[in-house]
């Protein structure tokens, strides 16, 4: 498969008394994914950005994980010949992913 990711990355994340607070950056690129349907896996991303996708195949659902810049989000979408769509978000205790890819077949 092969596609594009988009995500907003929080870092500097604390909270003070009232409010949360972090810097918002936008980010996107080109991915690389490869399927076996028979292991029930998908791995794949983008290596210059950071972008590592380590997916979960169960029929058409699609789990597992993407890491970005040493932060693990929980990636939950949907799989099958014709494409990927999925979604993403985590977070560690200073920063926060979001985000979202959409992949065709080669």
């Amino acid at each position: 498969f092969s596609g594009e990711y988009s995500l907003y990355k929080v870092i500097g994340v604390h909270k003070s008394s009232t409010i949360n607070a972090g810097l918002i950056d936008a980010y996107r690129g080109y991915i690389d994914l490869t399927a076996n349907f028979a292991t029930g896996k998908l791995w794949g991303g983008n290596i210059f950005h950071f972008f590592k996708v380590n997916g979960d195949i169960s029929g058409k659902t699609l789990g597992g994980f993407i890491r970005y810049q040493g932060v693990e989000a929980q990636l939950d979408g949907q799989i099958g010949q014709d494409g990927v769509v999925a979604a993403f978000q985590g977070n560690t205790e200073t920063k926060i992913v979001v985000g979202g890819m959409v992949a065709l077949p080669k």
